[in-house]
C-alpha cells in the first residue's frame, strides 16, 4: 500500500503540481481576455473558434480550485514532521556528533575558572532570550537558548491564508457584479440583478433615483463630476439616502452601489399588455430590462429597438416577436390571451451604476493582510539557536558554541564570536 500512497502524496504535495494548476489558470485566463478583447481584429480571428465560456463558474475550475486546495494542503502536511524534528532537537542534549553537524561551532578554552552558571546564563542572555538548563552532569553544564522560535509558523500561516483566499474566491462566485441604467426619477421595484452566468436574482428592496447632476470645476468644463442621488426603499419607505460619484458607493444589506460610467440618454419603449379581460398593464424598459406577463412565468426581454418597433424575446423558449402599435400575440397558447403593443418611444437621461454583492471579500482581505504578515516571517525573520556546552575543570573551562540559523547565518556567527569573547573575559556583557 506503501508503494502506492507514497508516490501519489509525492506528487500531490510536490511543487510541479502547484506550477501546472497555476500557469493552466492563467492561461485559460488570458485566452479569456484574448477572445473578448482581440478577436475583433483581423490578426486575431483565430480567437473567435475558441467557444465562449464562462471559466470562473465552470466544473473545469472547481477542479482546478480542488486540486489547488489538496495541493496546498499536502504541502503544509509534507512540512510538519520536519518542523516537529527542529523543536525536538532544540531541548535535547547535544553529543559531540550533534555538535559537529552544526553549522557554525567555536570550541575555546576559558582560563577563569569562576564562570559560574549565573554568569554564564547573564552572557548568553545578553543576545539571546533568556537560556534553559538543558542539563548538568558532573562538571558538564549545557544550556539552550534560541531566538525567533516560532517563525517556522509563518508558512503554515502564509499556507492557510492563501488557502482562505481561495475560498473566499469560490464564495464571491455566488455573488454578482451587475452594471445598469436608471433614469432620473425611476423606481426599480423590484430591484432584479443579473450574474455572469445571466440567471435573474430579485433582491429583498427597491432602488430609486432622485436626481442626476453634472459639475464642473474651475473655468474649463472639461473637468467634471458626475454625481447621482440614489434612495434605497424598503417597503416603500426610503430608508437611505446618499449622492454617488466615482470615489463614493452605497453599501446596503451586503450590496455595494457604485457609480460606474457617465450620464447619457437612453432610448425606453413605452409598451402596453393586455389580457383577454381587457386589463391593460404598462411598462417602460430599455434594452436589456426582463419583465414577467401576468400571472404566468412568462418573462420576456426587450432586445432590440427600432424606429417604430421593438423585438421581445422569450426568456423559456427561442420564440421572439416584434411589437409595433398594432397590437400582436406569441404563437403559445398559454400566451394568446395577450396582446402586446408600443406605445411610444421615449429619450430619458440616465445614469449607469454598478451593483456588487461580493460575500467572499472579507474573508480575502482580512486573508491577504494575515497571508502578508506570514510571508514576512518567512522570507525576514529566522530561527537562531544557540547551544552552549561547559566542561568545568579546576583551573579552566572547555567551552563549545555550536549555533544554526534559518537565515542570516553570518549575523549568528558574530553573535557567538561575541558571546565567545564575554565568556573569555568571564564577565557579563
Amino acid at each position: 500500500m506503501k508503494k502506492i500512497v507514497n508516490p501519489v502524496f509525492s506528487f500531490v504535495s510536490s511543487l510541479n503540481l502547484t506550477i501546472f494548476i497555476l500557469c493552466a489558470a492563467t492561461l485559460i485566463f488570458i485566452l479569456q481576455i484574448a477572445r473578448e478583447k482581440l478577436a475583433v481584429l483581423p490578426s486575431w480571428n483565430w480567437l473567435s473558434k475558441i467557444p465562449e465560456f464562462d471559466f470562473y463558474h465552470s466544473k473545469g475550475f472547481i477542479i482546478l480550485f480542488v486540486l489547488f486546495c489538496i495541493n496546498l494542503v499536502a504541502c503544509s502536511l509534507k512540512r510538519i514532521p520536519r518542523t516537529i524534528a527542529v523543536y525536538r532537537s532544540s531541548s535535547k542534549t547535544p553529543d559531540d556528533a550533534f555538535i559537529a553537524s552544526l553549522p557554525d561551532v567555536f570550541q575555546f578554552t576559558v582560563e577563569n575558572a569562576q564562570v559560574t552558571t549565573e554568569k554564564l546564563r547573564a552572557i548568553v542572555a545578553s543576545n539571546f532570550k533568556t537560556p534553559c538548563l538543558v542539563k548538568e552532569e558532573g562538571n558538564t553544564l549545557y544550556l539552550f537558548a534560541e531566538k525567533g522560535k516560532y517563525t517556522h509558523l509563518g508558512f503554515y500561516l502564509a499556507h492557510i491564508c492563501i488557502l482562505f483566499i481561495a475560498i473566499g474566491t469560490m464564495i464571491s462566485t455566488t455573488g454578482f457584479q451587475y452594471s445598469f441604467d436608471i433614469a432620473k426619477g425611476q423606481l426599480l421595484d423590484p430591484f432584479v440583478v443579473r450574474n455572469s452566468a445571466r440567471q435573474e436574482k430579485v433582491l429583498d428592496f427597491a432602488l430609486r433615483c432622485d436626481d442626476l447632476k453634472t459639475i464642473s470645476y474651475g473655468a474649463s468644463s472639461k473637468l467634471k463630476k458626475h454625481l447621482s442621488t440614489v434612495s434605497i426603499l424598503q417597503n416603500g419607505v426610503i430608508v437611505k439616502r446618499q449622492d454617488l460619484d466615482f470615489g463614493t458607493h452605497l453599501t446596503y444589506k451586503g450590496v455595494d452601489i457604485y457609480q460606474d460610467r457617465f450620464s447619457k440618454t437612453v432610448t425606453y419603449a413605452r409598451m402596453q399588455v393586455s389580457d383577454s379581460t381587457g386589463a391593460q398593464k404598462d411598462y417602460e424598459l430599455k434594452i436589456g430590462d426582463s419583465f414577467a406577463v401576468g400571472d404566468t412565468d412568462e418573462k420576456f426581454r426587450l432586445t432590440r429597438i427600432r424606429q417604430d418597433a421593438v423585438q421581445l424575446k422569450s426568456l423559456s423558449s427561442p420564440q421572439s416577436l416584434w411589437i409595433s402599435k398594432n397590437p400582436a400575440f406569441f404563437p403559445e397558447p398559454h400566451l394568446q390571451n395577450y396582446r402586446f403593443s408600443l406605445i411610444e418611444l421615449v429619450q430619458r437621461e440616465t445614469t449607469s451604476l454598478k451593483a456588487i454583492y461580493d460575500p467572499g471579500k472579507n474573508v480575502i482581505w482580512y486573508s491577504f493582510i494575515l497571508m502578508i504578515a506570514g510571508f514576512s516571517i518567512c522570507f525576514f525573520l529566522s530561527h537562531q539557536r544557540l547551544w552552549v556546552k561547559v566542561n568545568r575543570q579546576e583551573c579552566c573551562n572547555q567551552v563549545v558554541l555550536g549555533g544554526s540559523a534559518t537565515k542570516n547565518r553570518h549575523h549568528l556567527a558574530v553573535m557567538i564570536c561575541k558571546i565567545k569573547d564575554d565568556l573569555e573575559r568571564g564577565l557579563p556583557a
